[in-house]
């Protein structure tokens, strides 16, 4: 027996290692993600963050094409002239509480001390139309004074007309440098008269720049934050709550995480170059692991002439003269040659990783062969005669904890147990998730249309009966057009929101991932499909 444990342990820690090592080689791949795609002088440059350098041997199609050698490049956000221009709108309405001023102040001077010398930060504020603080530039001083020198003024303000019109001024730039929005304010109206906030949420989707917003938390300004950070997700990139759980340093950190990574060059052929959209495919291979990127890009008007490859006798002087650099003058955007073998071979490094992976391989099947046999020994070595010590239970699962108000009952499922197939009908919808904050193993669920009951009731939807403290009916979550809203009903301790106690059948809207407090503990709410794979 003290063979098999000793067997089993060293099984255990190869596997460790082996984990370990294939960790490591896959977080540059987690980690990389297309910030922006710009075409400029017939040419496609795409920034990439998360990645330090572009590998030996990287496959890039277009459509259907696969781009040569040749006509691909690369340089580091570092080592280009001029990489990045931030537009920042910053909402100066007197409706900003004075303690998310300073937060506001905060995040800008922190943006601003943390750039690069090569990108370039414009600040505006906003109301009805834009009004610039200070012009693109890379001065820190000239942006800290007009940081310093902002006003809060009585006004009213229509973000949806200003981030449309912001992203149009950014597409009318002919320019291959990466662009990007950061918005900070309590909420988006959109104006009667103008854009749509769904209009403008397509635009900026089909614009492809990276829009940041930082959202302030007010009374009854709920709706108005949801729409502020639509613009985020129709970009594809972070919004930040600033509740009191995230501080100012990590909104900038996040933010910054645009500053490092590489922009790749393409030439494309000119039968390519028919205006119209075609997907990119990046499949960039390396010793920091395997990375696959996909977008698409508007492509350039050429002669409308095919073009063939050129001979492989071509020179090296010929090759470079054909991919200007967009970085200084002393940077070689053109892949570096000295990584890749002539006549085809493979790089001896390459060589190197396959037999380090095969002889892994071979340990681990040889550490499972012997586990085998030593495992079939003790079996023969096992008497006749029946155990009779006590076989330990298994760990039950997760019990998630889901009020049915059709059978009044508690009911107890463990996740992955059967759900019939009416019950599975009703579950394609949306759900309510309550997370008790004070012990996350406590979770309670129930499916919603119209309204969830929350109380010690067994009547009720989701019944927390282990609180003495919560009331036998106690709450409400409703849902009307997409959006949630917390009811108070009879409950003698206080429905909190936030830290605020609602009324007796007050209705407050609320927001997926808001804190509500009943009873002795405190609860996050969410707002769920319940196709989404929970």
């Amino acid at each position: 027996m003290n063979r098999k444990i000793k067997g089993l342990t060293m099984l255990a820690v190869m596997l460790g290692i082996f984990v370990t090592l294939m960790a490591s080689s896959t977080a540059y791949a987690a980690d990389a993600k297309i910030l922006e795609t710009n075409v400029y002088e017939g040419n496609i440059y795409i920034f990439v963050k998360g990645i330090s350098e572009l590998p030996p041997e990287p496959a890039i199609q277009i459509g259907n094409t696969v781009c040569r050698t040749e006509q691909i490049s690369s340089a580091s956000f570092a080592q280009m002239n001029s990489f990045m221009k931030t537009l920042i709108l910053v909402d100066n309405s007197i409706s900003i509480p004075e303690e998310n001023r300073v937060d506001f102040q905060e995040i800008l001077k922190g943006i601003i001390s943390n750039s690069n010398e090569n990108e370039l930060i414009k600040i505006c504020t906003f109301s009805k139309e834009t009004e610039c603080l200070c012009d693109y530039t890379s001065d820190h001083s000239a942006l800290e004074s007009a940081v310093d020198g902002m006003d809060y003024n009585d006004q009213d303000s229509y973000l949806s007309d200003v981030l449309y019109n912001a992203v149009s001024e950014l597409k009318a730039e002919d320019t291959y440098e990466c662009r990007r929005i950061i918005i900070l304010s309590d909420g988006a109206d959109d104006n009667y008269i103008g854009y749509s906030n769904d209009e403008v949420c397509r635009y900026v989707e089909s614009s492809q720049y990276p829009v940041y917003t930082v959202g302030i938390p007010r009374k009854n300004n709920a709706q108005q934050l949801e729409t502020l950070f639509s613009f985020s997700r129709a970009a594809k990139t972070d919004y930040f709550y600033m509740d009191g759980s995230i501080a100012s340093g990590d909104i900038v950190n996040a933010i910054m995480t645009d500053q490092t990574g590489i922009c790749i060059k393409l030439t494309p052929d000119e039968a390519l170059k028919d205006g119209s959209n075609k997907s990119l495919l990046l499949k960039l291979g390396g010793a920091e692991g395997d990375v696959e990127l996909k977008t698409s890009v508007d492509m350039p008007f050429g002669n409308g002439s095919a073009v063939l490859p050129e001979p492989e006798s071509e020179t090296e002087e010929e090759t470079a003269d054909s991919l200007p650099s967009i970085g200084p003058e002393s940077i070689n955007m053109s892949v570096n040659d000295e990584n890749i073998e002539k006549d085809g071979e493979i790089p001896i490094y390459v060589w190197i990783l396959i037999a380090l992976m095969l002889f892994i391989i071979i340990v681990l099947i040889a550490m499972v062969v012997i586990l085998l046999l030593l495992m079939r020994k003790n079996k023969g070595d096992i008497p006749d005669t029946p155990l009779t010590r006590k076989i330990p239970q298994p760990i039950k699962n997760t019990v998630l904890t889901v009020m049915n108000k059709n059978t009044r009952s508690q009911e107890k499922k463990h996740l992955g147990d059967y759900v019939g197939d009416s019950e599975k009908k009703f579950w394609h919808k949306k759900r309510i998730v309550l997370r008790n904050l004070d012990n996350p193993n406590k979770i309670y669920e129930a499916p919603i249309r119209d309204a969830v009951k929350i109380g010690r009731s067994s009547s009720q939807d989701i019944c927390i009966y282990d609180d003495n403290e919560v009331s036998s009916r106690h709450c409400e979550i409703l849902l009307r057009g997409g959006l949630m809203y917390l009811k108070r009903i009879e409950c003698r301790n206080g429905t909190y929101y936030e830290g605020i106690n609602l009324s007796t059948d007050e209705e407050r809207p609320i927001i997926s991932g808001g804190k509500i407090k009943m009873g002795k503990y405190q609860y996050s709410v969410e707002l769920i499909d319940s196709d989404d794979g929970r």
